[in-house]
């Protein structure tokens, strides 16, 4: 018996590699570059947005959001 062993999500390597497996197989090999060409360059625009919405919320907050969703 062949048993898969869990990820360690804490290995940023296996991580690494679980999210491109993960993109590749819903996506395709060019669909997976495609969308990691489209991170790369927004990345400091997502940052930006992100603060902004993010800015003045408790991590109580967060987990209540959580909890709902």
């Amino acid at each position: 018996m062949n048993a898969k062993k869990p990820l360690d999500i804490l290995d940023p390597v296996a991580l690494h590699k679980a999210g491109i497996d993960a993109l590749v197989n819903a996506l395709g090999p060019l669909g997976m570059a495609l969308f990691i060409k489209q991170l790369e360059s927004k990345s400091v625009y997502f940052t930006s947005i992100r603060d902004a919405l993010l800015d003045g919320i408790t991590l109580e907050e967060v987990e209540e959001l959580k909890s709902v969703h």
